[in-house]
């Protein structure tokens, strides 16, 4: 009763652009349903360009020419990912960003911090140079970064800290 066509098809069919670009972030962090269903199986055949050239969506059966969809997707570990989908990809892989490269990541995780937290505004738009050099030398990602700046900044909103004290936000 609550069926609808799936993403592909309403790609294909009714979105903006003859070739979309479909992202399937943290792939390798897909699970089964306990065997009954296997998130991975229609893309053995979208990725596949013969069986691509011929998809049908369980909504709507007749077949569809999937070939022009660009797929990218992301992942932790490489290894997460069936052998057989990840014989149908290019791998690329991107490297944790070093500390020169941290250094400039650093000011727009805080800045989008700044925009996106309601107490944003009660901070100086610029971090001192001392707590960005301890915070690039804590933390080798962007993800940890940014969750030791949200940490750090929350303590000091609600007026237990300062922005040079990394020492509380772990």
């Amino acid at each position: 009763s609550d069926a609808k066509p799936g993403l592909v098809f309403q790609q294909l069919v009714s979105g903006s652009s003859g070739n979309p670009i479909l992202l399937l972030d943290e792939l390798d962090k897909v699970h089964s349903d306990g065997g009954r269903h296997d998130p991975y199986g229609p893309l053995y055949d979208l990725l596949e360009g013969h069986s691509a050239r011929e998809f049908r969506d369980e909504y709507f059966p007749l077949p569809i020419d999937a070939t022009q969809i660009q797929w990218i997707a992301t992942a932790n570990r490489e290894e997460g990912i069936p052998d057989p989908i990840r014989s149908r990809m290019q791998i690329v892989e991107v490297p944790p960003p070093d500390r020169a490269q941290r250094r400039q990541i650093l000011p727009f995780l805080y800045a989008n911090l700044l925009q996106e937290a309601p107490w944003g505004r009660i901070f100086s738009p610029h971090l001192g140079a001392e707590f960005c050099e301890a915070l690039i030398d804590r933390c080798p990602t962007p993800r940890a970064m940014r969750q030791v700046l949200e940490q750090t900044c929350a303590r000091a909103a609600v007026g237990k800290g300062r922005l040079t004290a990394l020492e509380d936000a772990e």
